[in-house]
């Protein structure tokens, strides 16, 4: 930092005093008078993102809570708005924060239990504020590990955090944490996982896209049990819909199922070589298993079931996609596809990234012939209980006027209604 580059000058000035005289004994004191004037680094501007958006992002006007300079992280910071939101930063990079994201950082780790069988171990790969770990490590799951490379990142989550990943990073139980890179840590690892987890900064970060690729796909099938499922965020902001296809099509073409969900803002990749079905009474019970935990906290009601409806493309949409993709392209379909040795999304997503154009919702839209009409679902045993899937499916599509239609149906202590009026409050006390 600072402090080297002046302890270098005033350190040659002083060598070249000593060699020198008269006047250039006068020019070497000059020196170690202008390094000692010299203003400091302004940390929060070089942290702003402005490099990153291209717009002033406003944190360099926050106040700057905690700053470290690495080599395996460049620079991580730690800005407080005025309005009292904390945010975690890498290179002025949004990596999460305490406030608006939360939901969609929960929501990440929330998702995957709708098609979970088995919880004994999961492998989360790269932690941010660790608040969708604290969510996995609210689980049933037996051993939880998470990678992270960077050390900086860690601090960061343990120190400024806590609100909002339970302290997990001090030290629980389940938990193992390594500071590596995810792919290496996948690469050697003994073990098979019921669920891997990614969680990384976006595509267009250079190394990020080896988390994308083909190859990492294949790695990530030879560690997971038979029944085990792959979970990827998956930016929908500054992506381009042929992006998009490209990096469904990297996880379908090694693994035979795969979903689009979208909560909070956010897209969520789910893979598995079996069936990604819903078990609607085992959603029940685990739900009251987990009810007042972090691991259903945001949730209608508490209800897992009610993620359902966030499905966007099942895996018929998912082929779909990159077929008129490809088509537009002029290429066959399996040329959609990002590896270690043409890395297709690292190059691509940057571009993206400067356009104004493209936004979660223009993107959803251009989708809507493609939606799932409904998620699978299995083991529904009574009459409320199907009530309860249709319900859960008009409210993850906002349609609120069939929601209410429905849940009107059913007494006022009825799981239907419940789930509707938490939704329906929780809806309106959104942003």
């Amino acid at each position: 930092g600072r402090g080297v580059l002046v302890g270098a000058c005033v350190a040659l000035a002083l060598v070249a005093a000593a060699l020198q005289r008269g006047r250039l004994r006068w020019a070497a004191a000059a020196v170690v008078i202008i390094a000692l004037a010299l203003p400091g680094w302004n940390v929060a501007r070089l942290a702003s993102g402005t490099n990153v958006y291209f717009v002033d992002t406003g944190y360099s006007k926050g106040e700057l809570l905690w700053a470290q300079e690495s080599v395996s992280s460049g620079l991580t910071s730690v800005v407080r708005s005025a309005t009292g939101t904390t945010t975690l930063l890498t290179n002025g990079k949004f990596q999460g924060n305490d406030t608006g994201e939360v939901a969609a950082q929960r929501g990440v780790s929330q998702v995957p239990l709708v098609v979970q069988r088995r919880f004994g171990r999961a492998l989360v790969i790269g932690v941010g504020t660790a608040c969708s770990l604290a969510t996995l490590v609210a689980q049933p799951f037996e051993h939880v590990e998470a990678a992270e490379l960077s050390a900086d990142i860690l601090e960061a989550a343990r120190t400024h955090f806590g609100r909002v990943n339970d302290e997990v990073l001090r030290g629980h139980p389940k938990l193992k944490l390594h500071v590596a890179d995810g792919r290496n840590v996948l690469l050697l690892s003994p073990h098979t996982y019921d669920l891997i987890a990614l969680e990384l900064s976006s595509i267009w970060f250079a190394g990020a896209g080896d988390l994308y690729n083909r190859e990492f796909y294949e790695l990530a099938k030879a560690r997971l049990a038979k029944d085990g499922v792959i979970q990827q965020w998956v930016q929908l902001h500054h992506l381009t819909r042929r992006d998009l296809a490209t990096i469904l099509n990297s996880a379908a073409q090694v693994f035979r199922y795969v979903h689009l969900y979208f909560v909070g803002g956010q897209g969520i990749i789910l893979a598995a070589d079996v069936p990604l079905v819903a078990d609607v009474a085992g959603l029940a019970k685990l739900s009251e298993r987990l009810k007042d935990t972090t691991a259903t906290s945001g949730l209608p009601a508490g209800q897992l079931l009610a993620l359902t409806g966030r499905l966007v493309l099942d895996t018929t949409g998912v082929h779909r996609l990159v077929e008129e993709e490809a088509k537009a392209a002029g290429v066959a379909p399996e040329a959609l596809i990002s590896t270690d040795d043409s890395l297709a999304l690292e190059y691509s997503t940057p571009k993206g990234n400067a356009r104004k154009d493209l936004s979660p919702e223009a993107l959803l839209e251009s989708m809507n012939h493609l939606l799932a009409d409904e998620h699978p679902v299995v083991n529904v045993p009574g009459e409320e209980d199907v009530a309860l899937v249709k319900l859960a499916w008009l409210i993850g599509r906002e349609d609120w006027e069939g929601a209410e239609r429905l849940a009107g149906e059913w007494p006022g202590e009825s799981r239907a209604r419940v789930m509707f009026e938490a939704a329906k409050k929780s809806a309106s006390a959104a942003p």
